[in-house]
């Protein structure tokens, strides 16, 4: 229910056979749930589960934010830990009652958050490189070091233990909840190398989870990951929806990645010259920065050829842009046009009496349909 992209009420004939269901099934209260199609990671907050009984179940990485729990029960099969979310639910009454200050701040009861910080990473590495197979408490503390640590080298190492004791879906979900949903930014970036390798194994779930991060404070670097993961018949779609993103700032660094996808030359000719800055979606890009960006081509062109060049952007455009200045000029505008065409960005060229002649309102540039090449055809691979 929770992977519909809208919500939609179920038809009479449903809930009958829900109830029906849910009537004769010996099942646990989650198993049920998940039974009729929810989702205890997302479909249980706000919910009221006053006096019921969670026996048997398996709590962990269940969502109870502002839930009711009022008098809920459980027995010596039910597992809950710290993935379990109670944040703002009313637990009075209930079995977590006693324990929610343990859920929310277990480093007073743990000492070994307080040993030094190396001896930590050291225990800590004889998981992550194979040299001890984690135990059931081995598991328990590594996921209580990535919690509760102070110490963020600590937590980025007990995450890349995670990976070898926790399953996939709870690797997920606690890196939507303690990195991407708090904003830790120490967390960020070996979080995201760790979605990469996820990704093979659950593609349509990390690109919800990423999806989900475009109106957030990680906009930009969700952008960039879907750029360089998406099949790129999705990224039009993903072009239109950054570009109604109110950040310039995570507009342009998608724009970016969406250039260094197609190459070096094709980054380096969507900044403009004169600010070094991205082209935003619907710039209107003037004369004389298309004179600018020509002449800057010549003389990384000149330099990559008879000197030594300076970077692998110089033997890139040397590779791809030939011939004299009006040459050059004329494949950069068509390489940009073509660019902008291709994901949606809206880019206006603009002559001193106006709009450019060849070119249509929306900066498509105007070729002979047999002339049109792919930008993956143009493109040169890159050394």
């Amino acid at each position: 229910m929770s992977e519909d992209p809208f919500f939609s009420l179920p038809n009479p004939g449903q809930v009958a056979r829900a109830i029906e269901f849910l009537e004769t099934s010996k099942l646990d209260f989650v198993s049920n749930a998940r039974a009729i199609g929810l989702d205890p990671g997302t479909d249980f907050r706000f919910g009221n589960f006053d006096q019921v009984d969670f026996g048997d179940c398996d709590l962990r990485n269940v969502d109870f934010t502002g839930a009711s729990l009022r008098g809920a029960t459980r027995n010596v099969n039910t597992k809950h830990d710290l993935t379990t979310i109670l944040d703002d639910a009313d637990v009075e009454g209930s079995f977590f009652d006693d324990e929610k200050e343990l859920v929310s701040d277990p480093a007073r009861e743990q000492p070994y958050l307080k040993a030094h910080w190396s001896d930590q990473v050291i225990w800590l590495d004889r998981f992550q490189f194979g040299a001890s197979s984690p135990t059931g408490e081995d598991s328990a503390r590594i996921l209580n070091t990535f919690l509760c640590s102070d110490d963020a080298f600590v937590r980025r190492t007990a995450l890349a233990a995670l990976r070898m004791t926790v399953g996939t879906d709870d690797l997920l979900s606690l890196i939507e909840r303690v990195v991407l949903n708090s904003g830790d930014r120490s967390l960020l970036e070996p979080s995201l190398e760790l979605l990469q390798e996820l990704f093979e194994q659950e593609p349509q779930r990390v690109k919800r989870m990423l999806l989900r991060q475009l109106n957030g404070a990680w906009a930009a670097e969700a952008a960039i990951f879907l750029t360089e993961m998406l099949e790129p018949r999705q990224l039009l779609y993903l072009s239109e929806l950054i570009s109604r993103n109110k950040s310039s700032v995570v507009r342009r660094r998608f724009i970016s990645a969406l250039a260094r996808r197609q190459g070096l030359a094709i980054l380096e000719i969507a900044r403009n010259p004169e600010t070094g800055d991205v082209y935003d979606f619907d710039s209107f890009i003037p004369e004389v920065a298309l004179d600018v960006q020509t002449k800057a081509i010549l003389r990384r062109r000149k330099r990559s050829l008879f000197e030594s060049p300076d970077s692998a952007t110089d033997i890139a455009i040397a590779n791809r842009y030939f011939g004299k200045e009006a040459s050059v000029r004329r494949n950069v505008q068509s390489d940009m046009a073509v660019f902008s065409k291709r994901y949606g960005l809206g880019w206006h060229f603009m002559e001193k009496n106006g709009f450019y002649a060849d070119y249509s309102f929306i900066g498509e540039f105007v070729r002979e349909p047999e002339e049109t090449l792919s930008l993956a055809e143009q493109t040169h691979k890159q050394p």
